[in-house]
């Protein structure tokens, strides 16, 4: 009878604990009915001077989104299982996340982890987000990331990379079915590997805006068939012409503002784009 009563005890402090804990983090973050999904909660936990990722223990069990941005955390070496479907961790000084740490969250379809210091990611940091349907990871310092960094990525449909000094992307970095939008923005990019987008026969939007082509890279976009919105604004382009968008036949919107650069545009440049 002693050592149930002592089990009891233990079950009794334990849930004390947790019920403690869930009032600290209900008493500083703020709560609030999600709108994106029916009898679930959003928790903003954002500029609140943390150091470290609550325990998902007392996160709510019906939580949708959490909010930490803002904060100063700086690596994410363990996380607890949590049904979370959007985390945002914008904004932190991350510059550490562990192999796999994300397995915890099975259902997570929204990711970002932009404005932090990640400069390395572990080819198996993404292991088992199949659920995954958007990431950002842009203003980071990211330079060589693993060309199987995404590809447990089965479900992400937008892949944010912009603004990082990334420059030189490898063939077979993007092995992702579903990927429709790919931002690839101020990158310091000059060339792209012929064949890059052949296993993305899904996208759609491509933004190669911002870098340092000094013509249209129309021999890897063409590995993009249903590609229909192309942005390549402010790069040092100096001429269109004929071969600048060949056989680029699906493209429905092109930007090609702030060309400093460009002297000329010759009349059959979009000779190919009939829509």
């Amino acid at each position: 009878m002693a050592w149930r009563c002592l089990v009891a005890s233990i079950v009794a402090l334990v849930a004390s604990s947790c019920q403690a804990n869930t009032n600290v983090l209900r008493a500083s973050c703020l709560w609030n009915e999600s709108p994106e999904k029916e009898s679930s909660v959003q928790v903003d936990c954002s500029r609140k001077g943390l150091t470290i990722v609550p325990a998902g223990s007392v996160w709510p069990r019906n939580i949708y989104k959490m909010d930490l941005s803002h904060n100063f955390i700086d690596h994410i070496t363990h996380l607890e299982p949590s049904n979370v479907s959007v985390l945002d961790l914008h904004d932190n000084r991350i510059a550490i996340v562990e192999p796999r740490v994300f397995s915890a969250f099975p259902r997570l379809q929204f990711l970002d982890l932009s404005k932090n210091s990640l400069e390395i990611l572990h080819g198996d940091v993404f292991v088992n987000m199949t659920s995954l349907r958007a990431l950002n990871l842009s203003g980071n310092k990211l330079t060589y990331p693993p060309t199987e960094l995404f590809r447990p990525l089965v479900s992400l449909e937008q892949l944010n990379l912009n603004m990082n000094p990334l420059r030189y992307l490898r063939d077979g970095l993007f092995r992702l079915p579903n990927l429709e939008r790919l931002e690839l923005s101020s990158i310091n990019a000059h060339s792209l590997p012929d064949g890059i987008f052949h296993e993305t026969p899904r996208l759609v939007h491509l933004d190669l805006s911002g870098n340092l082509f000094d013509k249209v890279p129309s021999s890897a976009l063409r590995s993009a068939d249903g590609l229909k919105v192309l942005v390549m604004s402010d790069n040092p382009v100096g001429t269109l012409g004929y071969n600048s968008f060949f056989k680029l036949h699906n493209i429905e919107e092109l930007y090609v503002e702030k060309m400093k650069d460009l002297e000329a545009v010759e009349g059959d440049t979009f000779a190919y784009q009939k829509k």
